[in-house]
């Protein structure tokens, strides 16, 4: 021991004879690394090793206040003891550092802020707890008082500005400390005012991420402006330099460990304190003592108690914390969150189901979960997927706040579609359920206002297109009576805003287009006895002359539309029989025939939103599932009547026009090749539709085509399995159903003639493709 001391004795000689230049951690770190150990005895050692300490820590800070590879030398000296050493003999010195290194930051901070005139109030009222004790703290503020009211310099202060910001974001449990964290807001403020302020990319700086929990919003927004050109944390490995944020987050959240503003509460890091925004309450004392006082020789006050830790509000944290979450790829947060912290998602799914003051934070991290891991929420919820419906719901009643309502909605199809994964029938129960409460009870109900309506009704239209879209199609209509009705009214309503009507007027579309592939799939398997039919609905054998092009960015001739359906009779041609009754051949033909521009018409009733339709590729791959699905397919006949026969020409949309077109045009072709079929063959197939249109309805049918409006999301009685009385099997009615939506198609076309409303078709070069089936087929002109 002996030699041991004399050998410290030499190395603090020799270290303070050193010149100013002479940095000890940058040059002499062999020698100052082992010198930590004797930091034992700084607060309560003999009085001479303790003076010796003093002076050696006060040029360690000094040097750290202006290099931050002393700074970096420091700290990687410290992990070293934490590392290699015995925590009981180490404790005691590593608790003595931190102290230190609190005190030393907390001082810097404060005398950052009192140089620019910016921070002597939050300074002074966090005075107290600094300990009042000797070190770079204290001398640092003492040393900058008379120079209050001057602006920041770059050349005086950035290389301190430069290695303060670096402490404290490279090594975050500085954080911790109460005063520190009160006062790293304001100084990080001053600082981005003052410097272009940026950080190296490449790495991670942990400490800005414990900042986004700051109460301050003007803290928050520049932590998270720098964090975010660092880029998402790809991995759960990502992770690990915020893993201690993450898991004390967890433990405050999962027992309610918050300020609740009261005086001093439970210390979320490890002991009790107060907030950071507590002010003169900074300096009360912690209940956390030294675990061995009397380890230290007796001590004074400073050693008899602890600096205070942070505890953060209840909305500091939830709010932090869903913006670390904002800063997550998928994987990182499903592996590094959910699967790591499963009691996570019962307490967002609690706080969602609850009106406090962090509600709002508490959905946007549900959302989040929905959106990013999807069927896997479910596997670590200890909640049933129709419990969070039935929660959702509720609050909408619950609440007549209207934003509130906008972000309850919002929530509802990441929800619906974080079930699509699991059974069937568990995604069918919860769509139908959310349908009905959309598109029935919300209407229903004043709790709710127009704008909140119509948000909803957009919202349904919405999730059944993309139930029509999924792959395989799982389309609802075993509720076709709940979202009837309402597509119907909205497809009709030419004054809904584009916005509003659009989802409905793309359904309707799909429906269309669907529908039709589906029913001419199926007479083409029966007319070819099972031979390749649905190939030529899907393109595989005829090429794409038989998938539904119908829509393009085209420019609309109302000129040559015009003049080819009043002139198409006298040369159309192909002869009275190929235009058809309706006409629309003709014009169809003229308007590319006669060599004029084209221009916008100026009398469409739709805007440019309305009029682009589906995308071209979507209707493709609708028709092919279609197709493929048309022995498990059903139809709600009574929406063809209603959108086509029934609604008036001024108000059918150019997206539903051109998709009548091509399903005359197609159910042309697919008769056309029944028939051939048939001739062939001498198989003595029926043809697909009769010269009348007339086919007698069977009482399914007939059912159908009146609308029997839900009594409730159950199917008033009827179960999801017994279906809607709307909803019809293609495979058991093709021909009735075949002879319902042709018979639909036409009227709408004649419709469309006589009021002169064919110059409102965009023209493209799909359109002719349905038009040269009418073209060389008379079928449709006798069935008009």
């Amino acid at each position: 021991m002996a030699l041991k001391g004399k050998w410290f004795t030499d190395a603090f000689s020799f270290l303070s004879s050193l010149p100013p230049a002479s940095h000890l951690w940058c040059r002499h770190r062999t020698l100052t690394q082992p010198l930590l150990e004797p930091f034992y005895h700084y607060l309560s050692g003999p009085p001479e090793t303790r003076a010796t300490l003093h002076a050696l820590w006060q040029r360690m800070a000094k040097e750290m206040r202006a290099c931050t590879r002393c700074v970096a030398r420091y700290h990687a000296a410290k992990r070293v003891y934490e590392e290699e050493y015995v925590e009981e003999v180490v404790g005691p010195v590593l608790k003595t550092l931190r102290r230190l290194d609190e005190e030393r930051v907390g001082g810097e901070l404060k005398a950052l802020l009192g140089r620019a005139g910016g921070g002597s109030g939050t300074a002074g009222s966090a005075a107290g707890a600094s300990g009042g004790g000797s070190g770079a703290g204290g001398a640092g503020g003492a040393g900058n008082g008379d120079r209050g009211g001057q602006a920041l310099d770059a050349e005086r202060d950035g290389p301190g500005v430069i290695c303060l910001m670096f402490e404290l974001l490279m090594y975050p449990y500085l954080l911790e400390d109460a005063e520190v964290f009160a006062l790293a807001g304001p100084a990080l403020v001053l600082v981005e005012r003052h410097f272009d302020l940026s950080l190296t990319p490449g790495q991670r700086y942990p400490g800005l991420y414990y900042l986004m929990l700051h109460p301050s919003k003007d803290t928050r927004a520049i932590v998270y402006t720098l964090a975010k050109p660092l880029g998402l944390f790809k991995t759960a490995a990502d992770l690990r330099p915020i893993d201690p944020l993450l898991q004390q987050c967890m433990h405050a959240l999962e027992y309610d460990l918050f300020d609740t503003g009261i005086g001093a509460g439970t210390d979320t890091f490890g002991g009790t304190g107060t907030g950071p925004g507590a002010g003169a309450g900074l300096g009360r004392a912690s209940a956390a003592v030294n675990a061995n006082p009397s380890a230290h020789g007796g001590g004074g006050e400073r050693e008899g108690r602890e600096r205070p830790r942070v505890v953060h509000t209840k909305e500091d944290m939830w709010q932090g914390l869903l913006t670390i979450l904002s800063l997550m790829a998928p994987p990182a947060l499903d592996e590094g969150v959910v699967e790591r912290y499963p009691a996570f998602v019962s307490i967002v799914l609690n706080h969602v189901g609850e009106d406090t003051s962090v509600f709002r934070p508490a959905l946007a991290c549900l959302r989040m979960m929905l959106q990013v891991t999807g069927y896997k929420l479910w596997l670590h919820s200890a909640f049933p997927p129709g419990v969070v419906r039935n929660t959702l719901i509720s609050q909408c009643f619950n609440s007549t706040h209207e934003p509130t309502h906008k972000l309850l909605l919002d929530l509802l199809p990441p929800f619906l579609q974080s079930v699509e994964s699991l059974e069937t029938e568990e995604f069918e129960r919860q769509r139908r359920s959310i349908l009905f409460f959309l598109l029935i009870q919300l209407p229903n109900s004043r709790n709710f206002s127009t704008t909140t309506i119509k948000i909803a009704r957009r919202i349904a239209f919405h999730l059944i297109l993309h139930s029509y879209l999924l792959s395989p199609p799982l389309p609802p209509t075993d509720c076709a009576d709940i979202w009837g009705p309402p597509l119907v009214g909205a497809v009709k309503d030419a004054s809904l805003p584009d916005p509003l009507r659009l989802p409905a007027v793309h359904l309707a579309q799909a429906i269309l287009t669907a529908d039709a592939a589906a029913l001419t799939s199926l007479a083409l398997s029966r007319a070819f006895a099972g031979a390749s039919a649905r190939g030529l609905v899907s393109g595989s054998d005829l090429g794409p002359a038989c998938v539904p092009s119908v829509f393009s960015r085209a420019l609309v001739c109302p000129g040559d539309a015009e003049g080819g359906g009043e002139g198409g009779e006298g040369g159309g041609g192909g002869g009275g029989d190929c235009r058809g009754g309706d006409g629309v051949v003709a014009g169809g033909v003229d308007a590319s025939s006669t060599g004029q521009s084209c221009t916008s018409s100026s009398s469409s009733s739709s805007s440019s939103s309305i009029s682009e339709g589906l995308p071209q590729d979507q209707l493709d791959r609708l028709a092919e599932l279609a197709a493929a699905e048309s022995d498990r397919w059903q139809c709600a006949p009574a929406l063809w009547v209603e959108l086509l026969e029934r609604t008036p020409p001024q108000w059918l949309p150019k997206p539903l026009l051109r998709a009548a077109v091509w399903v005359a045009g197609h159910f042309c072709l697919s008769a056309s090749a029944a028939a051939a079929a048939a001739a062939v063959t001498s198989a003595g197939s029926k043809p697909l539709v009769t010269s009348s249109l007339a086919v007698t309805s069977s009482a399914v049918v007939t059912a159908a085509l009146h609308w029997r409006l839900a009594p409730g999301a159950g199917g008033g009685g009827r179960g999801a399995k017994a279906g809607c009385v709307n909803a019809v099997v293609a495979a058991a009615h093709e021909e009735e159903l075949s002879v319902i939506l042709q018979r639909s198609v036409s009227s709408c076309l004649v419709q469309i003639r006589g009021a002169n409303r064919l110059k409102l078709l965009t023209w493209h070069a799909s359109l002719a493709e349905p038009l040269i089936f009418l073209l060389v087929d008379s079928q449709l002109g006798h069935g008009s």
